[in-house]
């Protein structure tokens, strides 16, 4: 069983939903996160599904194979993912209203600063 990680995705953006200039890894686990709402919220299935996302950990240099697979909590209002094939997975919290959150299709696409 790999670790767990509980996550905000709001804690990686500026309060106007725009993206600040993260370092590298933070950038890369910001992107993860976001995709894996992305693609959740997108037909809001109600079990378990199969995302496109791919697992970012890797063990000894070698990356994981797995992809992730996730499902909308709705009495947490939460997204718990997770990797089949290594068990990382996690909770993504504060989703709602993102420029990710596709529930509603009135999103527009980020922004950089």
């Amino acid at each position: 069983m790999g670790r767990t990680s509980y996550s905000s995705l709001r804690d990686f953006l500026n309060p106007d939903d725009s993206i600040p200039d993260h370092a590298r890894p933070a950038m890369q686990a910001f992107m993860h996160l976001a995709s894996i709402v992305a693609w959740v919220t997108r037909d809001m299935y109600p079990g378990v599904m199969r995302t496109n996302v791919f697992c970012r950990r890797s063990h000894r240099g070698v990356r994981c194979t797995g992809v992730i697979t996730a499902v909308y909590e709705t009495a947490q209002a939460r997204i718990f993912w997770q990797c089949p094939v290594c068990g990382e997975q996690g909770y993504i919290d504060n989703w709602e209203h993102t420029p990710w959150d596709r529930r509603d299709g009135a999103h527009a696409g980020p922004t950089m600063n």
